[in-house]
Parts: structure tokens; C-alpha cells; sequence
């Protein structure tokens, strides 16, 4: 991989072979304008965007038969996190394997996964919505010279109303009978749930447009509005995080307290004033803080506390388990629900009369 598409991220690397003191106009310049980081994100917006472009001939091919058949791409499920997360239940609990979207299982076993592994690394190098939100975070500091610092109160109180309702849905999953979700699976709702949930987003566009926007605007300012206060798959992700095996060691010893790792932070974690390691479950394994810090070693993530990872083995070792679980998933045939277009129609006619609660 050439040396020019690491910024933050890979930075390190050129750290080692210069003095700590050394200026950062020292570093080669790069000629890829993005990181490794930015770059696997930037791929996989851009597959999604061609794989909604698909989905969108599909729809359009179902509701109306006219025009060229299209192939759903199965990559739609993964937009279905809760029946994700209560097909997984039931397989656990039954051994049935929901064959309507089987995607959204094995999406939600890779994030699970490799958010326990990696301290919610599907957040840092994956989700495009946090990219978005940190590009938008930049945007804020050029405009007013920093972003807005949440008062601490208001700032806790934000996060636990987002940890408590990621906790009071678990605690619903959990206890909802498996026979009322398996019941659930075998109807012709759920197996066109995607068309469903994307009749959702065509009937109030207006207003999703106008929410997202809003999120948007209040994101330059603050820091990762989105993802610090709001995304419950984040917080799923972070209560997993907690147990990881890997930790984000710091040497007080060394440490200069020049403030460079909360700066960079995409997630607002205060890292500078931890002592001996960094427990959040808002780390999202970016290693954004590891590369920005100016003394070596100093920071550094350690699978059980030993062994240190650099930011590029960190990166690629994620890349390599969460595409192992989808290559798993593809090579075992539990990728793709198999289901025609004309099938898909006839469960459409089937549910005409039963719509999403909104």
C-alpha cells in the first residue's frame, strides 16, 4: 500500500523515523488528498451509492413489472439493524435462520464482532454518516476558530438518555418470546420489510431531508452531534466496546499534556486527562489519537494490554475479520434472501394493507 495515502491514521509511521521534536513540515507531503481511513469509507459509500441506485430500479421495477427486471442487491438488508437484531435472537435461541434477510444478521454479527474487538471500529472506519459528521466538525473549527464545548452536565445527561434507551431495547429484545418474533418473520410484511421501510423514506422525504439537515447544521459546531448523542447503534456498539479485549494504553509518564489527542478525537473522548488507559464507550478505535501524538508510545492500542497494534495493522486487522464474517456468510450461502421480483410483488399485495407505524 503506498505511503501516501496515510494521514492521521498511518502518520505514525513516519513519527518513528523522526525525532519527537521534529517539525511536522518534516513529513513528506502526500499526493492522496484522503486517508486510509477516509479511503475505505469513501469505497464503501460509493458501492452503496451504486448498490441504492440498483435498489432503486428493483423498487421500481416491483411496483410497476414495466422496464427490464432488476437484481435486488442484497446489501438492503443491512438497513434492517432491528430485525437483524431479533432474527439473531431467534437463531440463537431456535437454530432457525431467517432466509427472508439473511444480510441483516450477518451485518449485525460482523459490527458486534468487530466492535467487541476493536472498540466500536464500525463506527470509525465504516459508517459514512460519521464521516460526514467529522468533515462537518472540521468545517466548524475553521469557521469559528474551535467547536462548541458541551457543558459537562448537559453532556452526560445527553449520553445517558442515548445509553438508556439502547438499554431499554435490549431489555425489550431480550424479553420478547422468540415465538412472537418467529411468527413475526413468517409473515409476507416482513420478508418485503425493506420496501416498506424505503416507502417510508419516499413519503416523508420532505421531512427526513429537513431532520438530517438539521443534524447536519447543529453537527459543525458540535463535535459528532450525531453519533456522540444520538445513534443507537453506536451506543450498542460502545456497550460492546467496553468488554474488548483491546485497550487504548496511555503512559502517563511521557505524556506531555499538549492536548493533540482530544483534539483530534472525532468522538470527543477526553483522553488527555485518563491515567494508565482510556475507558469509553464512545472510543471508536479511530486511532486518530494514537497517530496525533507527538511522543512515541505514548499512546497505543494493546489487544489484552500487552501487545501493541500501530494504526495501520489496527485498521487492517478489522478490515480483514468484519470481511471474513461477510466472505464466510457468501462462501456458506446465508448472503441474499432468493426471493424474484414476482415474489416480491405478490408479498407487497399480501401486506397492502399493513404499514410501518408512522
Amino acid at each position: 500500500m503506498p505511503t501516501e495515502w496515510v494521514d492521521a491514521p498511518v502518520e505514525m509511521a513516519d513519527a518513528r523515523v523522526q525525532s519527537a521534536a521534529a517539525p511536522k513540515s518534516a513529513a513528506p507531503p502526500r499526493r492522496w488528498p484522503f486517508s486510509f481511513r477516509d479511503s475505505v469509507r469513501l469505497a464503501l459509500i460509493a458501492s452503496l451509492l451504486i448498490a441504492l441506485l440498483e435498489y432503486v430500479r428493483f423498487w421500481d421495477y416491483v411496483q410497476t413489472g414495466i422496464g427490464a427486471a432488476a437484481t435486488r442487491p442484497n446489501v438492503a438488508d443491512a438497513f434492517l439493524p432491528l430485525g437483524g437484531l431479533a432474527a439473531l435472537k431467534t437463531w440463537l435461541a431456535t437454530g432457525y435462520f431467517d432466509t427472508m434477510h439473511p444480510v441483516a444478521i450477518v451485518v449485525v454479527v460482523a459490527i458486534v464482532l468487530t466492535a467487541w474487538l476493536f472498540r466500536r471500529a464500525p463506527c470509525a472506519w465504516l459508517c459514512p454518516i460519521g464521516m460526514i459528521s467529522e468533515y462537518l466538525a472540521k468545517l466548524g473549527q475553521k469557521i469559528f476558530g474551535k467547536n462548541v464545548r458541551v457543558p459537562k452536565g448537559l453532556d452526560r445527561a445527553l449520553l445517558g438518555l442515548k445509553y438508556a434507551g439502547t438499554f431499554l431495547f435490549l431489555f425489550w429484545l431480550l424479553g420478547a418470546p422468540v415465538g412472537s418474533l418467529k411468527a413475526f418473520m413468517d409473515t409476507p410484511f416482513y420478508a418485503v420489510a425493506d420496501m416498506k421501510l424505503f416507502d417510508v423514506y419516499a413519503k416523508f422525504g420532505v421531512a427526513i431531508i429537513a431532520a438530517v439537515g438539521a443534524i447536519m447544521v447543529v453537527s459543525i459546531p458540535v463535535k459528532s452531534f450525531w453519533c456522540r448523542y444520538l445513534c443507537p447503534y453506536g451506543a450498542l456498539q460502545g456497550i460492546f466496546g467496553l468488554l474488548s479485549p483491546v485497550v487504548l494504553a496511555k503512559n502517563d509518564s511521557t505524556c506531555t499534556s499538549c492536548g493533540r489527542c482530544n483534539k483530534v478525537c472525532p468522538n470527543g473522548v477526553d483522553i488527555a486527562h485518563a491515567r494508565g488507559s482510556v475507558v469509553s464507550a464512545e472510543c471508536m478505535g479511530c486511532t486518530s489519537c494514537v497517530s496525533a501524538c507527538p511522543k512515541n508510545e505514548t499512546l497505543a492500542f494493546k489487544f489484552g494490554g500487552k501487545n501493541a497494534l500501530d494504526p495501520l495493522s489496527f485498521g487492517l486487522m478489522f478490515i480483514v475479520v468484519f470481511l471474513a464474517v461477510v466472505t464466510f456468510a457468501v462462501v456458506t450461502g446465508h448472503f441474499g434472501n432468493g426471493l424474484s421480483p414476482q415474489e416480491y410483488r405478490a408479498m407487497l399485495q399480501m401486506s397492502s394493507d399493513v404499514h410501518l407505524p408512522m
